[in-house]
């Protein structure tokens, strides 16, 4: 593995998440525009999650999606 374990799952959740952001973006569009649906590629969210993890410092991600977490779970709770 080059990047590492650590890195390996960073990379896979920030994927996930710039994939769904992308994907909302085009189901809008395609429902505005009425077009055909088509596959939509994973691995261009991969080299960008990949690029973003190199150039970052260690563990950014994760503590970003931790604090993420706690935002929308203080959200909830809390009812801010």
């Amino acid at each position: 593995m080059y990047f590492g374990g650590i890195a390996t799952g960073e990379i896979s959740l920030l994927s996930f998440f710039v994939a769904a952001a992308f994907c909302i973006l085009i189901v809008i569009y395609r429902v505005i525009k009425k077009s055909k649906d088509e596959y939509i590629p994973f691995g261009p969210f991969l080299v960008i999650a990949s690029f973003v993890v190199m150039f970052a410092e260690s563990g950014f991600v994760l503590r970003s999606f931790v604090g993420f977490c706690k935002m929308i779970s203080n959200f909830i709770i809390g009812g801010i």
